[in-house]
């Protein structure tokens, strides 16, 4: 079966070396190590200090220059850490594909640790402080005009609810469906939210393998911006409930500031796809941290209801 994950152009670290040699020989560019596939983007860090990543689809090419022109312009107002593109690459030899890179920020990515409920607790203010600043910047025409209206699938429910009954069918035939009644009943009764809204500055991609975390654990930035675009909120509110334990929630919302039950509903909507999606993912490409984090965010969402 394909997914919406699959590559559809794949470059070997040899070859991205090379590019990035014959591109930017100012960096002398000597190591490279292969970091990451993602669903966009292949990830490379080169001389243990600069981050590189490649388009893995032509979907994710547009999306590198929504990066290069926003992150600059939003980075001093926020208070987290996030990757500023410095590096614009182009197509090469046999990668038809424009690139970037950017100075690699410190911190592990928080799929790599195994973090407590108590520890997803600690995160819920931080991350929802860093989301009502991201959210409440001002949407200028220009933006409008360099960033898109989301052509993903996001909180769209005419387009969202039909592929968690298709997904959750695939997870229940590799027997890797639990809390089957929770789960299909909140997509069953979806029907009723609120259309999906394009009004705020998004990070679009919102999810546990995108914060970085320090030694103690606490947040210090969000990565990977390939999805940024202007939408709705609850796409990146969604991460409460992907993330954080129920308990959690009080203290998210209370730091973000009001948050309508229909967007906090939608948020658990777009997470319900999220993580079962994370789980098909990490399963496909026994990336067990990935699977293991979506079981945890659709347990977690699932504690919600009872049926």
């Amino acid at each position: 079966m394909a997914h919406i994950w699959d590559a559809e152009h794949a470059i070997s670290s040899e070859h991205a070396l090379e590019i990035i040699q014959h591109q930017f020989p100012e960096l002398n560019a000597k190591h490279i190590k292969f970091l990451d596939n993602g669903w966009n983007n292949s990830v490379y860090v080169i001389n243990d200090e600069l981050i590189f990543r490649f388009p893995r689809r032509g979907r994710a090419v547009p999306l590198v220059a929504h990066e290069v022109y926003i992150l600059p312009k939003i980075a001093p107002l926020l208070e987290l850490q996030i990757p500023i593109p410095l590096w614009a690459g182009k197509p090469h030899a046999d990668y038809p594909w424009q690139f970037m890179g950017y100075r690699m920020l410190p911190g592990t990515t928080a799929c790599q640790v195994d973090l407590t409920d108590a520890e997803r607790s600690a995160l819920a203010a931080p991350l929802a402080r860093f989301l009502a600043t991201l959210h409440a910047i001002p949407v200028l025409q220009d933006f409008r005009q360099h960033l898109p209206q989301p052509t993903f699938i996001q909180v769209d429910k005419q387009v969202i609810i039909p592929k968690i009954l298709t997904d959750l069918q695939e997870l229940e035939s590799l027997g890797l469906l639990k809390n089957k009644e929770q789960l299909y009943a909140i997509a069953n009764e979806a029907q009723t939210l609120r259309s999906a809204q394009y009004t705020t500055l998004v990070h679009g991609d919102l999810h546990i393998r995108h914060l970085l975390l320090n030694v103690d654990r606490q947040l210090t930035g969000i990565i990977d911006w390939s999805d940024v675009h202007i939408g709705d909120p609850a796409v990146d509110i969604s991460i409460a409930h992907s993330v954080l334990p129920p308990q959690a929630h009080a203290t998210f919302r209370k730091n973000y500031g009001e948050i309508s039950q229909e967007t906090w509903l939608l948020a658990r909507l777009r997470a319900l796809c999220h993580c079962i999606a994370m789980v098909l993912y990490g399963h496909k490409v026994h990336d067990t941290n990935l699977e293991r984090e979506g079981q945890r965010g659709l347990a977690y969402i699932a504690q919600q209801i009872t049926v």
